[in-house]
């Protein structure tokens, strides 16, 4: 081999070996962000079940709420019938 040869040798070998530097830098980037995506991944889907459970709880409360509503609604409904039969004369007279 005369050094010509040589010479273009090399130099095919130092591209090469920069198109092998290049595409190792992508892999290590492409790598990393992966891990990053999947870190948000993660952390989003303990976000998503920290607010289900907060939703369940807050449609419990709701419920409960109503619940109470309709019970202090019929307790009121009876004192008023209560009070009505005890008033004298006419409803709304008063004494």
């Amino acid at each position: 081999m005369n050094p010509v040869e040589i010479s273009l040798s090399l130099a095919r070998l130092n591209a090469a070996l920069d198109l092998l530097a290049a595409a190792a830098g992508r892999h290590a980037g492409a790598e990393a962000e992966r891990r990053a995506l999947a870190g948000e991944r993660h952390i989003m889907e303990e976000d998503r079940a920290r607010l289900a459970a907060e939703l369940d709880e807050s449609l419990a409360r709701q419920r409960a709420l109503e619940d109470a509503s309709v019970s202090v609604e019929a307790r009121l409904d009876r004192l008023g019938a209560a009070l009505r039969g005890l008033a004298p004369g006419k409803e709304g007279a008063q004494p």
